[in-house]
């Protein structure tokens, strides 16, 4: 079985071929391949909650000062 993978050297992307001999390490390199298709969707699914919890953060620290701000206004009124 021939295995093509594709690695990242130096911001440039190479395909490597290697020949993996028939028997047990076929079926090793099939669940590594499966493994590592596992992970990466596991850290695209990571980022992705990541980016929303940022969002989130975000908009209630926004929430937060516009409070703020309405809070100091209302006291400049009341000082009057």
């Amino acid at each position: 079985m021939v295995f093509d993978e594709v690695r990242g050297i130096g911001g440039i992307l190479l395909t490597v071929a290697q020949r993996i001999p028939s028997g047990p390490a076929v079926e090793q390199s099939k669940q590594q391949v499966a493994e590592y298709k596992r992970f990466r969707e596991l850290a695209r699914e990571l980022i992705e909650i990541s980016d929303q919890i940022c969002d989130l953060r975000l908009k209630d620290l926004e929430g937060v000062r516009e409070v703020e701000t309405k809070k100091k206004r209302h006291r400049r009124k009341s000082a009057r």
